[in-house]
Formats: structure tokens, C-alpha cells, sequence
């Protein structure tokens, strides 16, 4: 059954691993659940990003609520983009990422190995880096 609010997701015993439908949600979840987060430190997570004056929200109550209200809305969600994974990331105060993919070939060929970094950092800091240039449309 699908979640009906972050605290029904992370009181949750598998973080509602169960219930996600695409990889990057999948993997979202994992991590919320092997790094132990509840819903305080969840919380404190969120306000820290929301606070955080390189993150444009501050001074604008509105937009704060606005903004939490879409964070909890995404995690819940079943599927997730590239762009919504990685701004979870920096919510949880991620500052980097290294992809690994081991890619099995099967019928006795190796496997291959291949690896991204990703940055996961307040753009506005980096005007020449395009946070569009290594996103795809879907998490799926």
C-alpha cells in the first residue's frame, strides 16, 4: 500500500522500498534506510536545505512551505527523475556521487564496469555548470 505521508514512509521497516516502482526511488528509499533516517532526521535535513541561503528560499515563508510540501510529496512518490534524485541527494546534505554500473553480458563474456561522478552542489556557485548536461528525462 502505497505511503500517505514521509512519516507513514520512513516508520516504515524497509523505508517503502516495497512500493517503489523505479530504480532511482528504489535507490532513494536504500538509502534512506541503510543510513537510518527517521522522520526527525529527515526534518532536520529538509530545514537545513530550505534555510540554506545558496538554496534561494530563505526570507520567503511561502516558498519554504511550498518547497517542503514538494520534497515530501517526491519522496513519496513510486518513481523518480534524474533531476528530483539529485535534489534529494542535496537535501540530505549529499555533496557527491560516483555511479558505478557492473554490466552483466552474459553467456561467458565479462562484465564491464562503468563509472560516473556526479556533483551534487548549489549551481548558482557554479555559473558554467549545467545541471541539465548529465540529467535524463526519467529515473526509470
Amino acid at each position: 500500500m502505497r505511503p500517505n505521508s514521509c512519516e507513514d514512509l520512513l516508520g516504515r521497516p524497509d523505508k517503502g522500498q516495497s512500493e517503489a516502482h523505479g530504480t532511482l526511488s528504489l535507490l532513494f528509499r536504500k538509502i534512506l534506510d541503510e543510513k537510518r533516517f527517521d522522520v526527525s532526521r529527515l526534518n532536520t535535513a529538509v530545514l537545513s536545505y530550505l534555510t540554506d541561503p545558496r538554496n534561494g528560499y530563505v526570507n520567503n515563508v511561502k516558498k519554504i512551505s511550498s518547497e517542503r510540501s514538494n520534497i515530501h510529496k517526491e519522496i513519496m512518490r513510486p518513481t523518480m527523475t534524474w533531476k528530483v534524485f539529485r535534489k534529494l541527494l542535496k537535501v540530505l546534505g549529499v555533496r557527491h556521487v560516483k555511479l558505478t554500473l557492473d554490466l552483466d553480458w552474459g553467456a561467458g563474456k565479462p562484465h564491464s564496469i562503468h563509472d560516473v561522478e556526479i556533483r551534487i552542489l548549489n549551481e548558482s556557485q557554479f555559473p558554467d555548470f549545467d545541471p541539465e548536461d548529465d540529467e535524463e528525462s526519467s529515473g526509470s
